[in-house]
């Protein structure tokens, strides 16, 4: 299994692309909404998280027997090995991996300061993972902090054939650059799939939370997103459905965000969905792993003004991401 290209690269572009556009065109942008730089760029990293974590529930290719190849393949250092070492369920791994997660290897030295406990249940949930990990990443040369607990709901009871359920509770990671500045997540809430019919259907209620901090421990930008959704998936084939397919959120029903500036303590309403739809597609290791389509987010203030944030997709590894209508360029 081919690894996960990382992000972070493009997420600073974005951020930092965002923040040139805005300046550069504030007074073509309605005073009146309220909306700031700093709101943009957290609600652009929250948006992208959000399609990783789809990805991640999606991603069938995704197995013990793919963690072993991985393992074998990337070496003794690699994320797969370490999801090994600490018997990860493979969709943990998953999650982990698409939110650029890195867990140091059990019994190495890298692993020191890194407790992972999971606690098997023949009732739900499942499994309980419990994180309480810190260690530096020799590869990418960043350090990684994970608390707290993802637990697995198997939908069946046995395994992932129908669906699950994993629920994220006071999820807190960061990572911290060579430069000291440093990404904070922290994740309540639960991710579902139902698997039992086509097209699929995927349930989200969650927090999602992220602090960006510059090389003096300055807080840059901070926000909440508090999402809840629902939206179907169509595999585009059904001998193997968890490979590649198209992701819907209605507009006559879309998705809920209130997202708040934890700075200024400032908070929107945002409705989300897709525009028709967006491509998803497991060959693709480049997060987010979508390769078509467009997601847009609607902010609407108090007097009924409305502002677009929209990402729009043109190939693996290709997107887009546009603030009221300006085009935001992004380079690898």
């Amino acid at each position: 299994m081919k690894p996960v290209l990382k992000s972070d690269i493009r997420t600073k572009l974005v951020a930092l692309g965002l923040t040139l556009l805005l300046a550069a065109c504030g007074s073509q942008t309605p005073q009146s909404s309220g909306l700031t730089p700093q709101d943009a760029q957290s609600l652009s990293d929250a948006a992208l998280a959000d399609l990783n974590l789809t990805g991640a529930m999606l991603d069938g290719s995704v197995s013990s027997a793919s963690l072993k190849a991985g393992a074998s393949a990337q070496g003794v250092s690699s994320l797969e090995t370490a999801a090994l070492s600490w018997n990860l369920p493979p969709r943990v791994y998953a999650l982990l991996r698409d939110l650029g997660i890195w867990i140091p290897v059990r019994g190495t030295q890298a692993a020191a300061n890194c407790t992972i406990v999971v606690t098997p249940s023949s009732s739900a949930p499942q499994y309980v993972v419990s994180f309480d990990c810190s260690g530096s990443n020799a590869a990418d040369t960043r350090s990684y902090t994970t608390k707290g607990e993802l637990d697995l709901t198997l939908q069946n009871g046995t395994d992932e054939a129908a669906g699950f359920t994993a629920a994220f509770k006071d999820f807190d990671t960061v990572v911290t650059f060579a430069d000291k500045s440093s990404l904070e997540r922290k994740l309540d809430g639960s991710l579902s799939l139902d698997k039992s019919a086509v097209p699929w259907k995927i349930a989200k209620n969650y927090t999602h939370s992220v602090t960006k901090k510059d090389t003096s421990g300055n807080t840059v930008w901070s926000g909440q997103n508090v999402f809840s959704v629902s939206k179907t998936y169509q595999p585009d084939s059904l001998s193997a459905p968890g490979m590649a397919g198209t992701v819907m959120i209605d507009q006559a029903t879309p998705g809920k965000d209130v997202f708040t500036n934890l700075l200024t303590n400032k908070t929107h309403k945002v409705n989300f969905y897709t525009n028709p739809t967006v491509h998803w597609n497991s060959a693709c290791t480049v997060r987010p792993r979508f390769d078509a389509g467009e997601k847009d987010y609607i902010f609407t203030d108090a007097k009924g003004v409305q502002t677009t944030l929209s990402i729009k997709f043109s190939g693996c590894g290709n997107f887009t991401i546009s603030f009221n209508g300006g085009a935001v360029p992004i380079s690898n």
